[in-house]
């Protein structure tokens, strides 16, 4: 059963967000070097991926479709008591979501860059996406938000920043527990993704912190290029995607290690003057993990 989301507000409570010291960046401008090259060839070739990688997502999706109505029809008449039919089916849906997730990913990528902007009152929004997100997430990881925009306004693509959010906090938690499955694997007994958002002279920022560990000097260097990944499974897309909507947005990507542990990705964005509405206050809270 999936736990749904519970959400505490406190205005009094604050939110700890580690200090990095060690910082890589990506922002308008820099794509050459991000994508680890200069040639006047790159931007066809990655068009020409774009387009193959859409088409394959699209091929996907149909028996990925079938296999999760499959396994849903399975679970509903399933009547045995065995604990590892129960298992099976939950690691089935567990790899589902995994799929489903990477063909998303991977349409983000082959979509084309143009922004549909809708004015959004940005602490409400994150606040819905994250009480969303915390859904998929394992119940021992501990979601906590501290946001500073207030009920302002803010000029974004709702839809591909919700993909940026999902993919920052996706990545938080494959780096805390992994699949999620195995307590024992974890790599502290006190998994914690903290959001925050905040007004800066450069526009808005949404910062996604994780107390897992820090990312290796060498990976910091090349984890934006397109195709790079670390992970068993991924397409090595996610971050190259997060940073191309924050360009679109006249903003970037941050990716700074902490002291002895954790990571902060913030995903900033430039804006016009924020338009007020009510009163400027700060929403921190907690919301309670569970797995679909």
């Amino acid at each position: 059963m999936s736990a749904k989301p519970n959400v505490n507000l406190d205005d009094n409570s604050a939110v700890g967000i580690a200090q990095p010291n060690v910082k890589a960046n990506c922002q308008t401008g820099d794509k050459a070097d991000a994508a680890g090259t200069n040639s006047k060839e790159a931007p066809d070739k990655l068009q020409q991926l774009g387009m193959l990688i859409g088409k394959v997502a699209h091929e996907l999706r149909n028996p990925l479709g079938t296999i999760n109505t499959s396994a849903y029809l399975i679970e509903r008449r399933s009547q045995s008591d065995d604990p590892k039919i129960e298992e099976a089916i939950e690691r089935m849906k567990t790899a589902i979501g995994r799929c489903e997730r990477l063909i998303a990913e991977l349409l983000d990528f082959a979509k084309a860059n143009q922004l549909a902007k809708d004015h959004i009152s940005l602490d409400l929004w994150l606040t819905r996406i994250l009480a969303e997100q915390a859904q998929g997430l394992p119940s021992a990881i501990e979601l906590e938000f501290s946001l500073g925009v207030g009920e302002a306004t803010v000029a974004l693509d709702a839809h591909k920043m919700q993909a940026v959010i999902s993919n920052l906090i996706a990545n938080a938690a494959e780096a805390l527990v992994g699949k999620g499955e195995i307590p024992s694997n974890y790599f502290r007994p006190d998994p914690k993704i903290c959001v925050s958002s905040r007004r800066t002279p450069r526009g808005i920022e949404v910062s996604v912190y994780n107390n897992g560990p820090r990312i290796d000097e060498q990976d910091l260097k090349k984890i934006m290029r397109p195709l790079y990944t670390t992970k068993s499974f991924g397409t090595g897309l996610g971050l190259s995607v997060v940073q191309d909507i924050l360009k679109q947005h006249g903003g970037g990507l941050e990716i700074e290690n902490g002291g002895e542990t954790g990571v902060t990705f913030t995903a900033w964005i430039s804006c016009e003057p924020l338009e007020e509405v009510g009163n400027f206050g700060e929403r921190t809270g907690s919301i309670m993990c569970g797995l679909n």
